[in-house]
């Protein structure tokens, strides 16, 4: 039931629940964490290194040493370094320039770092196989090593160049520095779980550890939470005991004298209103109850010392408020003037 208190007071305590707001940001930075650890999963390789310029004898130097490192990786897991890939390349030779992109190849160095990998020599032998066709398509663009590229070739490269080059396929756009910024931070947080995961197989003893910290760190969060609710209880007792009689007594009399101004207009119901809760705040000044909004009358009666006077006036007051208010019984003159004298009675007492 809410509470309607009189336009001329103001509720002098703040709400109690304001203390929840710290325990929700600790949850959302959990879940934040959580979720930077999922992104970084998929979002760890998005890195593109920069595009450098090579001659064609270049690039046939650059696909050699790759052909060497998928060897060496196949050899050996630890010798599987995507960043020993090196840049991507823009290649200009006689009469066509092209780029190549080596993100495949420094996601499958990634990957083959797990000896476990399954497939993994299938995978490698597949990299080395497209470096090899790599290899002779640029000895058949350029002649077979004679120098002059072979005219077919050429010209289904300047084809292709000219379909790429239609609008419907100019939707690619280049890496932004903020993109670049981006993919690196994500790469770093790639890696520093990478780092933890493998840390962890050396160290058997750090997930138990990890464990039970996190867990008394959570029942650390809850202690504080409790001290901290009970530090405002406190409080709110505090200063609860420091308002004066004289201020609940006004209270009590403002919805008095709504009740009066509400019965002069022959308004019997809304009067019996009033009247329940000036019963109701003049208790609060003899240090009853503390005030809470949310209490039902019920919960007011029961709050008394059992058949007391206090609580048979307030329970006959109560009755006739919950048949007008909530069971919407006509209200009549003569159910105002009895309730105006229970509420005499209880300010008496």
């Amino acid at each position: 039931m809410r509470r309607l208190i009189p336009p001329t007071l103001s509720n002098p305590l703040r709400s109690r629940f304001k203390h929840m707001r710290l325990a929700l940001r600790r949850t959302f930075l959990l879940l934040a964490l959580a979720w930077l650890h999922a992104a970084a999963q998929s979002g760890g390789l998005l890195l593109q290194p920069p595009t450098r310029e090579s001659t064609a004898s270049e690039y046939r130097a650059h696909v050699e040493s790759l052909r060497g490192l998928v060897r060496a990786c196949r050899d050996d897991a630890k010798a599987c370094d995507p960043a020993a890939v090196g840049d991507d390349e823009k290649v200009a030779s006689p009469g066509e320039t092209f780029q190549v992109r080596r993100q495949w190849l420094r996601k499958l160095l990634d990957d083959a770092h797990n000896p476990e990998l399954a497939d993994r020599n299938a995978l490698l032998d597949q990299a080395s196989a497209r470096l090899d066709q790599e290899l002779r398509d640029q000895e058949l663009a350029a002649g077979g090593g004679g120098g002059e590229p072979q005219p077919a070739f050429a010209q289904a490269r300047r084809d292709a160049n000219a379909i790429l080059a239609r609008p419907e396929f100019r939707i690619v756009s280049g890496e932004s520095w903020l993109d670049r910024k981006v993919a690196q931070f994500w790469d770093w947080v790639n890696r520093f779980f990478s780092a933890a995961a493998g840390f962890g197989h050396r160290a058997p003893w750090l997930g138990p550890v990890l464990e039970w910290s996190f867990v008394g760190l959570v029942l650390l969060f809850l202690l504080i939470w409790a001290a901290r609710t009970l530090q405002r209880e406190r409080l709110a007792i505090s200063l609860s005991s420091m308002i004066p009689a004289s201020h609940w007594q006004k209270e009590a009399d403002n919805w008095a004298e709504l009740a009066r101004l509400e019965a002069e207009k022959g308004n019997w119901r809304e009067a019996i209103h009033c009247l329940y809760w000036a019963s109701i705040v003049a208790l609060e000044s003899h240090r009853l109850w503390r005030r809470d909004n949310a209490r039902t009358p019920r919960e007011y009666v029961e709050l008394l010392e059992p058949n007391s006077p206090r609580q048979i006036t307030l329970r006959s007051i109560t009755r006739i408020f919950e048949r007008i208010w909530y069971g919407l019984r006509v209200a009549a003159h003569e159910d105002y003037a009895q309730a105006l004298a229970l509420f005499e009675e209880l300010r008496r007492a």
